[in-house]
């Protein structure tokens, strides 16, 4: 259950770490260059930023959904069940 909560925690930490560096590079690329290509790649980061969000939204309540259990099942068994294409983790 230890491991379990640290994979959690870890992913946890990963998507807002990167929710917020998507934000922050999205916001330089749209108000620092009037071209079209870097509003485009500011649009695409803030709609990267709203998938990172909601992974973070998903995470966290898995997090504390288990963390209340205290049962032996890893919530991230269940994420990574029907997502198999992620072969890294």
């Amino acid at each position: 259950a230890p491991n379990a909560t640290l994979l959690i925690s870890q992913d946890f930490l990963r998507c807002v770490t990167a929710a917020i560096i998507y934000f922050a590079i999205s916001i330089a690329a749209v108000s620092k260059y009037n071209d079209g290509a870097s509003k485009a790649a500011g649009v695409f980061g803030f709609i990267a930023t709203i998938v990172f969000a909601i992974d973070f939204y998903i995470t966290f309540n898995d997090l504390v959904t288990f963390l209340k259990q205290g049962s032996s099942d890893s919530p991230e068994g269940r994420k990574s069940e029907g997502n198999n294409s992620n072969s890294l983790f």
